[in-house]
């Protein structure tokens, strides 16, 4: 798997699981709800735009050295 396809999945995957949260709010209503979404949920974010942009920048400097190689 290429850096980029993984760095899309790791954002799809991401999406998904926010888009299914979102409808599952929609009826689990309660503190315990609240709190997984605190606890579980909201850290996630951060870490995914700080792994996605590590991503990035591994990636930039594998095509520089690759280029620098002389193996486009």
């Amino acid at each position: 798997m290429s850096m980029t396809s993984a760095r899309l999945r790791i954002h799809g995957e991401y999406r998904d699981l926010m888009l299914a949260w979102s409808r599952t709010i929609e009826r689990w209503r309660d503190p315990v709800a609240r709190a997984f979404e605190e606890r579980r949920l909201r850290p996630v974010e951060p870490r995914i735009r700080s792994t996605v942009s590590a991503m990035e920048k591994i990636e930039a400097l594998i095509d520089a050295a690759r280029r620098e190689c002389g193996d486009d």
